[in-house]
């Protein structure tokens, strides 16, 4: 009867990964573009009653709860679930899976960090008006050889 509940929450970081992966997706369409530069990374831990990446946003006022919580924040890499209420001593493999989600958060939120570092590309609209005055590469430079 009580197997499921010593079974570790996060088995493995692939599953962390698709976890963190959904809940930033989640996150995504709940508050927008950017809410990842307001989690302190160096902070965060999903075993945590103050540093999770909800508890982060809350104080930032940038979340607010409309999902299931026992359903969906297992699935969305938020909690393991009732573990979460053990806070003072959770057993060894429920220690492994926060610790999982918490690495598998911060490489979410690192990438997104790196991506805000790369070009944007130009819209078509400033591409198409600087080849319809006529002007090109080539009429800028000249190679000398």
């Amino acid at each position: 009867m009580f197997t499921g509940f010593f079974r570790d929450p996060v088995p493995d970081m692939s599953i962390a990964f698709q976890r963190a992966d959904a809940g930033a997706r989640y996150l995504d369409q709940l508050c927008g573009d950017g809410w990842h530069r307001r989690i302190d990374v160096g902070l965060l831990n999903v075993g945590s009653a103050t540093n999770s990446v909800l508890r982060q946003l809350t104080r930032h006022k940038l979340f607010r709860i409309v999902f299931d919580w026992r359903r969906d924040s297992v699935a969305l890499g938020f909690s393991c679930g009732l573990w979460d209420v053990l806070f003072f001593a959770p057993p060894p493999w429920v220690s492994r899976s926060f610790h999982r989600l918490t690495e598998a958060w911060k490489l979410v939120i690192e990438k997104r960090y790196a991506l805000d570092q790369l070009p944007q590309p130009r819209p078509a609209s400033v591409q198409s008006a600087r080849h319809d005055r006529g002007d090109s590469d080539t009429n800028c430079f000249t190679c000398l050889g």
